[in-house]
């Protein structure tokens, strides 16, 4: 379990998948649906889930990358065949930009090339 005091220094990635490092200054509780959920508050105004917080940078990358393969497996197990593969790209954001889904076009990519021998990495 993890520990932390108000003053730590946390590292954690956003909604939008940036790497942050801040400082707790609360401590808020939850409960919503009827599940509890402790969540750091920030100098700078985040709220983290305690779960997504780590002590250290390379702890918060190693969690993320984790959670990163973990996706990609659970999507490419939604496409097995080429028609599930149209279905999947037009259900998922896997090349705009901001609003990109990276697991998302890393499962597509994978799949493109196991089901149809196309390297979607390759530079034209």
């Amino acid at each position: 379990m993890k520990t932390f005091t108000t003053g730590d220094t946390i590292f954690f990635f956003d909604h939008f998948d940036n790497f942050q490092k801040d400082v707790i200054v609360r401590f808020v509780c939850s409960d919503e649906n009827n599940t509890k959920t402790v969540y750091l508050r920030t100098k700078r105004g985040f709220a983290v889930p305690l779960e997504q917080a780590w002590e250290t940078e390379k702890e918060a990358r190693a969690a993320y990358a984790d959670d990163a393969q973990k996706q990609v497996k659970t999507y490419k197990k939604e496409i097995t065949s080429v028609q599930d593969l149209v279905v999947f790209l037009f259900h998922h954001c896997v090349n705009g930009e901001e609003y990109t889904d990276w697991n998302a076009r890393a499962a597509a990519i994978q799949r493109a090339k196991e089901l149809l021998d196309i390297d979607l990495e390759k530079q034209p």
